[in-house]
């Protein structure tokens, strides 16, 4: 029997209030599924299309970007223009048969440790019962 394909989801997060509600997380006591990559970028603003489409080339499942929320941003205009690549990506994983349910968006402020990993787990529920990516690889070559 073959193993069950990994329901892995990669969150990229804020430097700032995100990444301290996951830390704080960690903290208390509050754990979320051990199946998922945090990748902390110096701001959620960063992060572009191919960096998330990248993430399901490396085997992701999922990919949750982690930013905060607008007025809270240190970057001014960060959690809009993140708003903008997150929605633009959407649009191409689904004319790349990966489909936008498995690109998620959430803010966070750095008190949001309960959201933060109700999120991550109610997140990768929902990937793992889409099912395995149906992404094809690269063809091996011939034999």
């Amino acid at each position: 029997m073959a193993a069950a394909k990994s329901s892995m989801i990669v969150i990229f997060t804020c430097n700032w209030y995100p990444a301290i509600a996951a830390d704080n997380a960690g903290v208390v006591g509050r754990s979320y599924t051990a199946d998922t990559r945090v990748m902390t970028l110096t701001c959620a603003g960063h992060v572009t299309p191919a960096t998330i489409l990248d993430a399901f080339g490396s085997g992701a499942q999922g990919v949750l970007v982690a930013a905060c929320k607008p007025e809270l941003c240190h970057y001014v205009n960060g959690s809009s223009k993140c708003e903008e690549v997150v929605r633009e990506t959407r649009e191409l994983a689904c004319l790349l048969g990966i489909g936008e349910e498995r690109i998620m968006l959430e803010t966070f402020d750095s008190e949001d440790v309960e959201h933060f990993a109700t999120c991550v787990d109610a997140f990768h529920d929902k990937v793992a019962r889409l099912g395995a990516v149906a992404i094809d690889r690269l063809p091996s070559e011939s034999k």
